[in-house]
């Protein structure tokens, strides 16, 4: 099965060259403020691509899916919207959340934050095993996930540190995620336990000043 990653088109989801593919899977923040009018203009967008399945989440600029629980599921309901749960699609087991922890005082009017390690440990517990994709918003710490910090400018990884010990324990095949525009790539290295059996692959397609440059990434699963 041909699969497309794609994740921070931040409503410029109409400048992206979309491959075909047999499932695409969208990694989150594709509104910028996460206003209703937005999520649905990128629904129509995203629904009316050619791929046999479409499957989202959520990220932290999204803001109006984060306040109502299950807003997403009511609104998204020609694709799959995972949030903090899972499907199974022609054998192929996939597992969503947009959780990701805060960093750079980016917490203020958005959603989707993991609130301290008590919270992060009572979303990552969840996450089943024999995965073949994992979805999440942010990346788990060390992997893919560095920006340059707003005051010093100094590289810092900002990736979840539990969220690194569950991949590391329930080995996804699969891990695909965005929310760090800067740090876009595939991460795989299959002689370096304990990152041996997963994919790792950070699909924004925007750069750090919201300017569509990176393809979508294809991978077939």
């Amino acid at each position: 099965m041909k699969a497309v990653f794609l994740s921070d088109t931040h409503n410029f989801h109409m400048d992206v060259d979309v491959p075909d593919g047999d499932i695409i899977f969208h990694c989150g923040d594709f509104t910028l403020s996460g206003s209703l009018s937005e999520v649905l203009d990128f629904k129509d967008w995203f629904s009316s691509l050619p791929h046999t399945y479409k499957v989202v989440i959520g990220g932290n600029h999204d803001r109006c899916l984060g306040q109502d629980g299950i807003f997403g599921l009511k609104l998204f309901t020609d694709v799959h919207y995972l949030q903090n749960s899972g499907i199974e699609i022609e054998g192929r087991k996939i597992w969503g959340s947009p959780m990701t922890p805060a960093f750079n005082g980016m917490r203020s009017g958005l959603t989707f934050y993991t609130n301290g390690e008590k919270e992060a440990k009572n979303i990552w517990s969840s996450l089943p095993k024999d995965l073949d994709v994992l979805l999440t918003h942010g990346p788990p710490w060390g992997i893919l996930d560095k920006v340059r910090h707003w005051d010093t400018g100094e590289p810092e990884n900002v990736g979840d540190k539990m969220l690194l010990s569950k991949v590391i324990q329930k080995k996804p095949k699969v891990h695909a995620f965005g929310h760090i525009h800067e740090d876009y790539g595939v991460f795989e290295n299959s002689r370096n336990p304990p990152y041996d059996e997963t994919i790792f692959i950070n699909c924004s397609v925007v750069n750090e000043s919201y300017n569509v440059v990176n393809e979508p990434i294809e991978l077939h699963i």
